[in-house]
């Protein structure tokens, strides 16, 4: 079966350039032998993936460089020549993910080549492309106006000691997922719309198209440039009907 028939069904470009370019990947595998492996890819992108991999082959690897990653990438052969690396960001004032991230993509990286950025007090690390490593340490000199000074560090060293989530307890009307996002940002329900209509809003890693979906216990909801959430379900209705929800936001 060739790329054109197994991505018929796939509408996104991007998705669709994606998928083609890791099909080639697999291709150079079992024509040499040799190790090939996608970039990163978020969880959305591979439920995509595997759903179109899986027609043809089923022995890959998804690997993932630490236990708390989201982001994975896709092997063909041995995790062991995977040129992936970790750097670790110092900063003297606790900085949130968006700063780190508005820093590499200032830098003109594509998000594709690198990976999660795990945050440990006023530090961070970030997975990435060994051959980005350097690169990434000679310009990435300060982020928000403060200077950050960078070493690479072996992924076997990499520990998180602080809280992964800041817990969170909400008084809502309604469990839907527009009058819980509208509450948590400080946002009309007609905003709210707005960001689900620019796919600004995923649901267990797909993008949101209603607004009127009931969350249910443990899914995981994200908000472009509003942060990532696990929604824990129904606390309590209080006397005027309202129901106190328990939502952990990750740092």
């Amino acid at each position: 079966m060739n790329n054109i028939e197994l991505l018929k069904n796939i509408t996104n470009k991007e998705d669709k350039m994606l998928c083609s370019t890791i099909l080639d990947k697999y291709k150079i595998f079992l024509k040499t032998g040799k190790t090939t492996y996608s970039q990163f890819v978020d969880n959305r992108e591979l439920t995509i993936v595997l759903s179109i991999l899986n027609k043809v082959y089923k022995n890959y690897i998804v690997y993932k460089p630490h236990e708390y990653c989201e982001k994975s990438i896709i092997v063909f052969g041995n995790t062991d020549n995977v040129n992936i690396g970790c750097i670790k960001v110092y900063c003297s004032h606790k900085l949130e993910h968006k700063d780190y991230l508005g820093t590499l993509f200032s830098l003109g990286i594509n998000r594709h080549y690198f990976g999660d950025i795990l945050i440990d007090r006023n530090n961070a690390y970030i997975f990435l492309d060994n051959n980005l490593i350097d690169f990434v340490k000679y310009n990435m000199l300060e982020i928000k106006n403060y200077k950050v000074d960078i070493e690479e560090v072996s992924i076997n060293d990499v520990h998180i000691e602080t809280k992964r989530f800041e817990e969170l307890t909400i008084s809502v009307p309604s469990n839907r997922i527009d009058v819980v996002i509208s509450k948590l940002i400080n946002k009309s329900r007609e905003d709210v719309k707005k960001l689900i209509n620019k796919n600004k809003v995923l649901l267990n890693y797909n993008y949101l198209d209603k607004g009127s979906v009931i969350l249910k216990d443990n899914d995981v909801f994200s908000i472009n440039k509003y942060g990532k959430y696990i929604y824990r379900g129904i606390e309590k209705t209080t006397k005027k009907k309202n129901i106190i929800i328990k939502i952990d936001k990750y740092i």
